[in-house]
């Protein structure tokens, strides 16, 4: 009796050690699981289930036709983001305009990637998955006078298609509501040019360019009022944070000559 009582207590014991790891192994496959690197990834966007914000401002000098004064403007702009999936994503933006009079804008807009641009084996640039298309649409109400509520609503579709991981190309078109004789993006694209490209251990480590690296925007597009074109100097500076520069010229119809806008712009990725 006694030896049955102690083979009983070392099968036990046995059964509980066994027990014990498969629980804790259990337990370990849970935490790696639920890590926050996995639920809260890097995205071309920012990071998945995170909010992105941007402030941008730009001083704009405005030539009329000979014998007419020269006009400044100011524009100060507020953006925030939010990355739903790691498909789609949002973004709203509010800018203020001060030229002869104070317009402001207000804009909706989201994102959608044809191709997961996380997945494990994808080649990406920081626009997203190589030969996959990104769409983008915008809705933007203008409102030129609160006191009266005169509003116009535009919209801006654009399609941007990754070739390499170092250069993207992209175009689109806005739908505007009433056009006026400053607005020339009615047809427009570009190309996006990146210095370096990601470690595949470490994609999208700053959403904008790789952190040895800056990215080069150029984009262009006319109207029958007009055409303009512009080159950025995308710059990370952190893997959160990202300063962006950029020059345009617009060439415009009479009465107007031409306009030259300086921006400047700082992101800010939180979560990372």
């Amino acid at each position: 009796m006694k030896r049955i009582s102690i083979s009983f207590i070392i099968l036990f014991s046995l059964f509980s050690f066994v027990s014990s790891g498969f629980c804790q192994k259990d337990l370990n496959q849970d935490r790696n699981i639920y890590t926050y690197q996995q639920i809260h990834q890097n995205h071309p966007d920012g990071v998945v289930g995170k909010l992105s914000t941007t402030i941008a401002a730009s001083f704009t000098s405005i030539s009329n036709q000979p014998n007419q004064p020269v006009v400044d403007a100011t524009t100060l702009q507020a953006e925030l983001g939010w990355i739903f999936s790691d498909k789609f994503s949002e973004h709203q933006a509010f800018r203020i305009l001060k030229e002869f009079e104070t317009t402001y804008q207000l804009s909706v807009g989201f994102k959608y990637y044809l191709s997961n641009p996380l997945n494990k084996n994808a080649i990406v640039n920081p626009d997203g998955k190589i030969g996959s298309p990104i769409i983008s649409v915008d809705a933007i109400m203008i409102l030129d006078n609160l006191k009266e509520t005169n509003s116009t609503t535009n919209y801006k579709a654009e399609l941007a298609l990754p070739l390499s991981p170092t250069f993207s190309i992209f175009a689109g078109y806005t739908s505007y509501e009433e056009i006026n004789q400053r607005d020339v993006e009615k047809i427009f694209g570009g190309i996006h040019l990146f210095l370096s490209k990601y470690n595949t251990f470490d994609k999208f480590n700053n959403p904008d360019s790789p952190l040895d690296g800056i990215a080069i925007i150029i984009k262009g597009g006319n109207s029958e009022f007009g055409s303009f074109g512009k080159i950025q100097f995308v710059i990370p500076s952190s893997h959160s944070v990202t300063i962006d520069i950029s020059a345009r010229g617009d060439f415009l119809e009479a009465p107007f000559d031409k306009s030259y806008t300086g921006s400047f712009q700082i992101s800010y990725y939180s979560g990372k």
